[in-house]
């Protein structure tokens, strides 16, 4: 397992420029681009966090 380790850091430049290639090249049409891959998570978590907090409230919780 710690080879496997030292073989990362040993390759971290190649797997950084890899990385940014491809999401560069997935993004490329995009007008947010690389921001829209952390928008939409938080989006999403937005959007679920208020449907299950107040659209679909348990009625039966005696704290309310």
């Amino acid at each position: 397992m710690f080879s496997n380790l030292g073989s990362l850091l040993r390759y971290r430049g190649l797997i950084q420029s890899l990385v940014a290639r491809e999401l560069k090249a997935r993004y490329r049409g995009s007008v947010l681009g690389f921001v829209w891959s952390f928008v939409n998570p938080l989006l999403l978590l937005s959007i679920y966090s208020f449907v299950f907090t107040t659209i679909m409230r348990n009625n039966d919780d005696p704290q309310t």
